[in-house]
């Protein structure tokens, strides 16, 4: 059993395969949190801002959204 343990932790096969996954899982993880970064601190304020200062407004004139008839 000795044996196989010390075969086991002296293949590298594969080695190549883990650090790309975690490679890859740490790119999108930075990604995620800077996209949310972004929303939070960024776009849902303005958003929000945006929602606030159009909440009284009334169209003045509705618009017609039916297809003419040919």
């Amino acid at each position: 059993m000795n044996r196989y343990i010390k075969r086991l932790l002296r293949n590298d096969r594969g080695a190549i395969t883990a650090d790309w996954v975690a490679l890859t899982a740490g790119i999108l993880l930075f990604g995620l949190a800077v996209v949310y970064a972004i929303f939070n601190n960024g776009v849902a304020p303005v958003v929000g801002g945006i929602d606030d200062a159009a909440d009284g407004l009334e169209i003045a004139q509705p618009v017609d959204y039916t297809l003419p008839s040919f």
